[in-house]
Parts: C-alpha cells; sequence; structure tokens
C-alpha cells in the first residue's frame, strides 16, 4: 500500500530480503525475559558480507526493483509463500518448533 500511495509523488519501493547477513546484532540479542541471548541462530545456507548485501540493494534501487531476494533459499521461500501459502505456514511452523525443541 505504501507503494501506491508514493507513486504519484515519484517515490519508488523496493522490499529488499537479504537473507542471513553476517553482523554482530545476534551478540546484542535479548531473549524474552531481557537477558543476552547466548544461543547460536540457525543459519540455512551461506552467510552474506554487509557489504554484498549493500551493494546488491544499491542496485537494485538503482534498477527500481519492486522487491529483491538476494538467496536461492530465499526466492524458493518466496515463490511458495507466493503460491502456496498454507504449505508455506506449515514448513515455517515445523522450522520454528524444531529450532525451539532443540534448544
Amino acid at each position: 500500500s505504501l507503494r501506491a500511495e508514493l507513486k504519484d509523488d515519484g517515490v519508488c519501493i523496493m522490499m529488499a530480503c537479504p537473507g542471513f547477513t553476517r553482523t554482530n546484532l545476534q551478540s546484542r540479542a535479548l531473549s524474552g525475559n531481557g537477558t543476552i541471548n547466548t544461543l547460536d541462530r540457525a543459519i540455512v545456507g551461506r552467510e552474506a558480507s554487509p557489504q554484498s548485501v549493500a551493494q546488491a540493494i544499491y542496485k537494485g534501487v538503482i534498477k527500481r526493483k519492486r522487491t529483491l531476494v538476494l538467496t536461492t533459499v530465499g526466492k524458493l521461500s518466496f515463490l511458495i509463500a507466493k503460491y502456496f501459502p498454507q504449505l508455506y505456514e506449515i514448513m515455517m511452523s515445523k522450522s520454528v518448533k524444531k529450532e525451539f525443541i532443540k534448544r
């Protein structure tokens, strides 16, 4: 809706889905009770560097892309969510349950 609202003002909106990016954000993440989260996050595929993500987003903005999905896993997830939303919800639900049961 933001894209439609700002179109006449010459503003282009791009949704960027970078996937896993190598940052120190996890070291500052808090758990539900406010303590520092010491658990490792599950990563599917490889982590991208912040520089490569920034470069890809920059190129996407220059090309006025509407959606930018940077990883193969992300592209597959995006397509499944778009065309098979119930299947995607089931897959994500199972993934989250596994993630928290392991810990």
